[in-house]
């Protein structure tokens, strides 16, 4: 976040219906707050969301390989299990 605070400042322009923008001028007179200043603050919540969002869906993405890489090594474990366990048999009935 500080790197956008040396960033220059640009300039957006929408259109909302009046009763939008009362409510949201309302809404920045309650937090003593500019209009402007309330959708600064909204818009880089929105934008916090969406990086959380992205850095939980690539976590539960590596869960979901680590789940996956631990479940062939449990069977590549259960298969020497029962390798070991052949060999040993094997090897009684040599003796």
């Amino acid at each position: 976040m500080a790197a956008m605070q040396n960033q220059k400042e640009e300039s957006i322009t929408f259109r909302i219906d009046g009763e939008t923008k009362n409510a949201l001028a309302r809404l920045a007179r309650k937090d003593r707050k500019s209009l402007g200043a309330l959708m600064r603050g909204l818009a880089l919540e929105k934008i916090e969301q969406d990086r959380r969002r992205r850095f939980e869906e690539e976590a539960a993405r590596q869960a979901r390989e680590a789940a996956a890489a631990s479940r062939v090594s449990s069977d590549e474990a259960a298969v020497m299990r029962e390798l070991e366990d052949d060999l040993s048999s094997f090897g009684d009935e040599w003796k």
